[in-house]
């Protein structure tokens, strides 16, 4: 298996020292827009009102994980040579094997 998510650690570090401002919320970098969208993704094309939603609903979060989060599911799941990377400081990147 191979899964790439957000860091749900560094997203908070981010969140907690955001500074909620107009400045900071057009900002897509700064603390509080990259952020939130760390904990909630971009909600980009998420209109519930869309008939497409279904086939137009992405970059939304439905869970969270940091490495140790991480390898406990994926250990407890039956996985084994579980291998958990950080990759540009906000991601990720585990590969993990299932007999």
């Amino acid at each position: 298996m191979h899964i790439i998510c957000p860091d749900l650690d560094f997203h908070i570090e981010q969140f907690k020292n955001a500074i909620f401002d107009e400045e900071n919320f057009n900002n897509k970098w700064s603390n509080f827009s990259h952020g939130v969208a760390g904990l909630y993704g971009w909600q980009r094309e998420c209109d519930i009102n869309n008939k497409d939603i279904k086939t137009r609903y992405w970059d939304v979060h439905k869970s969270g994980y940091n490495k140790e989060i991480m390898y406990f599911y994926l250990n407890r799941n039956g996985f084994v040579d579980i291998d958990i990377k950080t990759v540009d400081k906000w991601h990720l990147v585990a590969v993990a094997f299932k007999n």
